[in-house]
């Protein structure tokens, strides 16, 4: 999220954005089910670059991907941290253990934010072929980014989308 903007899509070339109150419109679990959703086609794409490494790497799916990485990241867990949480912490049966699970997921945001970066500049940085003992940093690197933000997203999806979604309902028939 950027100002009054969520990023609900990016695809090669193009970016669709939409105002906080369309984002409202289309429904605040529909918007988080939609980043989770974008997040793990992220996934899947470094995945890709990993599994294909040293040979089969294109260049311009890496540099699509380096150009995007921080701001995908950064927008998903804006959107979390300012919309989702809020929402959740304000439910009269939040229990301890939400609590503690939303300030470890705000502390794995900075985290994940920051290894952004870092896949973002080695795939800035990736051109020809790289040396088998690079490409083996590089795959292990991305491997142990895609894989944290996999469980990530798996437990919002698993834990916290049920939750929201359960909010909007109770808050669409109030």
């Amino acid at each position: 999220m950027h100002g009054n903007v969520v990023i609900l899509h990016r695809r090669p070339g193009m970016t669709q954005m939409a105002s906080r109150r369309v984002a409202n419109e289309i429904g605040l679990a529909e918007t988080f089910r939609s980043l989770l959703d974008e997040q793990e086609r992220f996934c899947d794409q470094l995945e890709a670059i990993a599994d294909a490494l040293p040979a089969g790497v294109c260049h311009m799916t890496c540099a699509r991907l380096a150009r995007t990485a921080t701001s995908l990241v950064r927008a998903a867990h804006h959107f979390e941290e300012s919309r989702i949480f809020p929402l959740l912490s304000a439910r009269p049966d939040i229990d301890d253990k939400l609590v503690q699970s939303l300030g470890r997921l705000e502390w794995e945001h900075i985290e994940d934010e920051g290894y952004a970066d870092e896949i973002a500049e080695a795939l800035t940085g990736l051109s020809g072929k790289p040396r088998p003992d690079k490409a083996d940093s590089l795959g292990y690197m991305l491997r142990g980014f895609f894989e944290s933000m996999r469980r990530h997203i798996a437990f919002e999806r698993e834990y916290l989308l049920p939750i929201v979604q359960r909010a909007e309902r109770e808050a669409n028939h109030a």
